[in-house]
């Protein structure tokens, strides 16, 4: 079920995480650094309660560190920290072609060694890789235990599937971070066009459009506050 794009034994995941690439996927997301937000705690809640594992997280792989956007069952200071340096099973499951299973960590010579076995007590962990709508790997939702498990054919199903709705959550946020930034973009040019068309480019006076633009206000507001006017 770990099928990695690579051979574990001679080789680690270490380009893949820093490509440039997908360091820059990974911050259009938008998600880096930002506080914890129900709309994923519910996820990782539900993925723990359904699976019956004591920690659940979503995390996404930056340059040195996973940041986590959500987590539960983490201890201190993890759980305040939200970040882990170095090498972790994260980093394994974004190179994976589907599903990142381990049963027990303890039994693979390479695996064992990853850090977070000894500084975490990780025993078990199964992982989805989340990948941008371009490929691009942005880190992975992930369960672990710290005693051995055996993850069945269901569980794995349903860790998929919540990591689906995580990844559909982090979609619609970058859909809407980029229609704020349009919207920005738009107000931005309208108010060049209007610049440009009451300002002489050569002056940098207002030109006959805007008196007559000013005149025609101020006839109205005339005619309505009965004020006198003067030109």
């Amino acid at each position: 079920m770990n099928k990695l794009s690579f051979d574990p034994e001679s080789a680690d995941p270490g380009s893949t995480v820093t490509a440039p690439q997908r360091l820059a996927a990974v911050a259009a997301t938008g998600l880096l650094d930002t506080p914890p937000e129900e709309a994923f705690d519910r996820v990782t809640r539900l993925a723990a309660r359904v699976l019956g594992v004591p920690v659940t997280f979503l995390s996404l792989v930056d340059r040195g560190r996973d940041f986590y956007k959500s987590q539960f069952g983490f201890g201190e200071p993890l759980a305040s920290s939200r970040q882990l340096e170095g090498l972790t099973f994260c980093h394994y499951a974004i190179v994976s072609d589907g599903p990142f299973v381990l049963d027990d960590t303890t039994k693979d010579p390479v695996f064992r060694e990853v850090p977070t076995v000894v500084s975490l007590g990780v025993r078990a962990y199964a992982g989805i890789p989340l990948r941008s709508a371009d490929g691009q790997a942005l880190g992975s939702f992930c369960a672990i235990d710290f005693q051995p498990k055996r993850w069945s054919a269901a569980d794995i199903e349903v860790l998929t599937e919540l990591a689906q709705s995580a990844l559909r959550e982090i979609h619609l946020r970058m859909a809407v971070e980029r229609t704020l930034q349009l919207n920005e973009e738009l107000r931005l040019a309208n108010e060049q066009l209007r610049a440009l068309a009451t300002t002489d480019a050569l002056t940098g006076l207002k030109n006959r459009h805007y008196f007559e633009q000013s005149l025609e206000a101020n006839l109205d507001l005339l005619g309505r506050s009965a004020s006198p006017l003067s030109l």
